[in-house]
């Protein structure tokens, strides 16, 4: 079910998300956030149409799809960071710097 090395997937047919209990806590955290995510645009339809759609329009959306996820991953960290546990953001923008550096800049604006 998990890919090697991955922190977690998620599972449209069976609407189930597993995660990779080999890492952090801290890490899965935001991990279940992206998963879940993924989660939601599968049950929204907001997948490729690999039938009928270009491979230039499903990397295109696939691409799309983890930058979003990725997105909430971070938006998820930054929350817990601003009620006092820092842990799972530092793990996202060492992973993930150049997200965790827009959204963070994206968080000034408000």
């Amino acid at each position: 079910m998990i890919i090697p090395g991955s922190f977690g997937v998620c599972n449209p047919e069976q609407k189930t998300i597993y995660l990779n209990l080999s890492f952090e806590e801290d890490r899965l955290l935001l991990s279940l956030a992206h998963e879940a995510r993924h989660a939601v645009q599968f049950d929204r339809k907001t997948i490729p149409d690999f039938e009928h759609d270009t491979m230039k329009s499903q990397i295109m959306m696939a691409r799309a799809m983890e930058v979003d996820a990725q997105r909430v991953a971070c938006a998820t960290g930054w929350e817990l960071k601003q009620k006092g546990d820092e842990a799972p953001y530092k793990h996202f923008s060492n992973e993930d710097h150049l997200i965790a550096k827009a959204g963070f800049s994206w968080s000034n604006e408000l």
